[in-house]
């Protein structure tokens, strides 16, 4: 009997200790100086997340979160030695309603700060400019020439995303089939006037426009303060 008492407070001492340790531990690693500046400067580096805008048929896609992951991060810090931003560990925080589960809407807008995307829009004996990033052609066109792999293809039948200029259930059905996204832009411009562009211009704009105006459009764009880019940049969640 005094062995099974001996063996069970043994037993009680090794847990207690193993618990005190732990505790231990926890109160050392909440006064190390790099724990203590992962806390002051957490949330400097999370991004809350902001859900898509459904509006019936229409979508504006939402951005996932991030959020500073406290104990991973501090853990790759005391590895290295010191703090480093560089080392902090993210969990996602991910939006409910994402585009790839909302075919059956149309995409009228992106959410990226300071970013807007240009379409081109190409006619049959049209070349490409050097700097589109986007290009919207049909099959005549792209049945006579050869895109650069970089480049964003709007078409019904093989490119990146569908694209239509109004709501239309005809395409947007043929491409809910393709599993793929139907944008309709933000802007069409057909002349070479910047009225609408300075009017209208904000972050997450999409333009359409053809070559004859795409310059001057792209040049006041830049001249604003805005960066150009791609669709799948702009839409991306």
């Amino acid at each position: 009997m005094y062995k099974i008492f001996r063996n069970i407070g043994l037993i009680i001492l090794i847990v207690m200790s193993f618990i005190y340790t732990n505790k231990l531990v926890g109160v050392v690693k909440e006064y190390d100086d790099i724990m203590i500046q992962i806390k002051e400067n957490k949330d400097k580096y999370s991004v809350n997340k902001e859900e898509a805008i459904i509006n019936k048929d229409t979508i504006i896609p939402g951005i996932n979160g991030k959020k500073v992951n406290v104990d991973l991060s501090y853990n790759k810090m005391r590895e290295k030695g010191n703090y480093d931003n560089k080392l902090f560990v993210y969990d996602n925080i991910d939006i409910k309603d994402k585009l790839e589960d909302n075919i059956d809407k149309y995409v009228i807008k992106g959410r990226k700060n300071m970013k807007v995307s240009i379409i081109l829009k190409l006619n049959t004996n049209d070349n490409i400019i050097d700097t589109a990033l986007n290009i919207y052609a049909d099959n005549t066109w792209l049945n006579k020439n050869k895109i650069n792999q970089n480049i964003i293809l709007l078409n019904n039948d093989s490119g990146e995303y569908c694209y239509t200029e109004e709501k239309d259930t005809d395409i947007l059905n043929k491409c809910i089939k393709r599993g793929k996204n139907t944008i309709i832009p933000t802007l069409i411009i057909k002349d070479n006037s910047l009225i609408n562009v300075e009017k209208y211009l904000e972050s997450g704009i999409i333009i359409t426009c053809n070559k004859y105006n795409y310059k001057n459009i792209s040049n006041y764009i830049r001249s604003k303060g805005y960066e150009i880019v791609s669709l799948k940049e702009l839409l991306e969640e």
